[in-house]
């Protein structure tokens, strides 16, 4: 199955919330089944077992998925070792440049609607 690149995500939301914002049906669709409205934007699939999900602008900020908890008496890997000594973040909607189900912190896209 292709993955997303960055590239792509970028491109796919960015036409998602184009065509929300013009579409009351497409919009509906985004809010009802995710997954169908990526698919009328996106040859690529979304990566299984990837859940998406949109919400109505209600003038939050920003929405913020919390990641999953961690076990204090777990030992880190040796693999968690590296990355925490070379800074890099253990988890994010990114790793290296394909799509990964992970928690994310990712301000909302905003589009000012076209000018009448």
């Amino acid at each position: 199955m292709p993955e997303w690149t960055q590239e792509e995500v970028h491109k796919i939301l960015n036409e998602v919330a184009r065509k929300s914002s013009v579409d009351p049906e497409f919009r509906k669709l985004c809010l009802t089944d995710p997954n169908a409205a990526i698919a009328r934007v996106s040859e690529t699939p979304l990566p299984e077992n990837f859940r998406i999900r949109f919400v109505e602008n209600e003038g939050a900020n920003m929405t913020v998925v919390l990641p999953d908890l961690a076990i204090a008496e777990e030992e880190l890997s040796d693999a968690e070792l590296e990355t925490v000594a070379g800074g890099a973040p253990t988890w994010g909607p990114l790793k290296g440049d394909v799509l990964s189900p992970s928690p994310m912190v990712e301000p909302a896209v905003v589009l000012k609607p076209p000018h009448a």
